[in-house]
């Protein structure tokens, strides 16, 4: 199953506009086999942004509170500290985004990003971390046929120490987006790209 409900308001200025939104969904994760059962799963995320355009130029700048919570108290597996279960995955995450924009040509921008991210977890079991993403991509129409909302850039991401891991970093290629091609007036071929991190909390050579 997964049911989702959305709220968004947005107040409009002549230069300015600010968006409140609201995501909720509980859901069920697909199970990896006959023999796994499905984890029930809730995500709240709370999101303000403030955005401007003037001439060529413009900004974008928001937070983000999320919530990812667990409905399960199965064992993911056992350490020497005893069980792990789904609820030691449990976490919080505090967002801060800001975006620059350029157009450079009438219907073609350049975009520069900048996000830090906090996640922080009730367990002690898992390591709470923050990360840093720089990207820059375009916004827009390349041709009548082509338009295009791609990013691409690094994340830098420091981990503290737990119960199960001593702290850790790490820098990796991150994007987002991608570009769509107008076939037809009626058919449109859209490609897509998407690479992020998503890392488990305990390493595998620290089990017991």
């Amino acid at each position: 199953f997964d049911h989702t409900a959305r709220a968004l308001a947005e107040i409009n200025w002549t230069d300015y506009k600010i968006t409140l939104s609201d995501f909720y969904r509980y859901f069920s994760d697909r199970a990896g086999s006959e023999d796994v059962n499905r984890v029930k799963r809730q995500n709240n995320f709370l999101e303000a942004t403030i955005g401007a355009e003037f001439d060529q130029l413009g900004f974008e700048a928001g937070y983000t509170f999320g919530v990812e919570n667990f409905i399960s108290d199965n064992t993911l597996f056992s350490s020497a500290l005893g069980d792990i279960t789904y609820h030691d995955k449990d976490r919080f995450l505090n967002t801060f985004a800001g975006q620059l924009s350029y157009r450079f040509l009438p219907k073609l921008s350049f975009l520069l990003d900048s996000i830090l991210g906090i996640l922080t977890y009730d367990s002690p079991k898992s390591s709470d971390s923050w990360y840093t993403e720089i990207l820059m991509g375009l916004l827009g129409e390349l041709h009548e046929d082509f338009s295009t909302n791609l990013k691409g850039g690094f994340r830098y991401q420091s981990y503290d120490t737990s119960e199960l891991t001593d702290s850790n970093d790490f820098i990796g290629v991150v994007a987002s987006g991608g570009i769509s091609y107008r076939h037809t007036r009626d058919d449109i071929i859209n490609f897509n790209v998407e690479k992020g991190y998503i890392r488990i909390y305990v390493s595998e050579p620290e089990l017991l």
